[in-house]
């Protein structure tokens, strides 16, 4: 993240902890400036609504994601906080993608997936995991199980976009 992370210490007084991340302003995220507007990302849907269902349970991700979706034009996304109440969401919603967290109160990601699976309603639904963990055996292992890609978090705004808008236009 480019950022300093310092450490000061003083024998039995304490320790100072001081951490500095650079603010990053990202075109993508303010699609309502007009000088953005050039360089926002398009879809590249003509037209097509797509819903994206996010299952996360951490808020922060949760208005980040928000704040990206926003940015692409014809996409509108729902999200749940919890596996269960996220396959109850994909098989009512029917969404044309779905991005699950792999870390979930409930049950983890792979579980979920693997139910989403056993439904009538959402067999075919693309999946993309989304994780912190960037383990090439955890990557590969859930490639294998049938998501249809990795991505580890933090994102790459870019790359994400580029991803989902990929997952929107083959499922025309």
């Amino acid at each position: 993240m480019n950022g300093i992370i310092k450490v000061e210490t003083k024998k039995g007084e304490g320790s100072r902890f001081t951490l500095h991340i650079p603010q990053v302003q990202d075109s993508h995220l303010s699609k309502n400036d007009p000088q953005n507007k050039s360089k926002a990302p398009s879809s590249s849907l003509q037209n097509k609504n797509a819903t994206i269902l996010y299952i996360e349970d951490n808020h922060a991700n949760i208005i980040l994601m928000k704040k990206i979706i926003a940015a692409i034009e014809n996409i509108s996304l729902i999200n749940s906080k919890t596996a269960k109440t996220g396959i109850e969401l994909a098989r009512k919603e029917n969404p044309d993608l779905i991005l699950l967290d792999i870390n979930l109160p409930d049950f983890d990601g792979i579980e979920a997936f693997k139910r989403l699976r056993s439904f009538n309603e959402t067999p075919n639904t693309p999946v993309i995991a989304l994780s912190p963990n960037a383990m090439e055996n955890e990557i590969e292992e859930a490639l294998k199980l049938g998501f249809k890609d990795y991505i580890t978090k933090p994102i790459q705004v870019d790359l994400f976009i580029q991803t989902i808008n990929a997952f929107l236009k083959s499922s025309e």
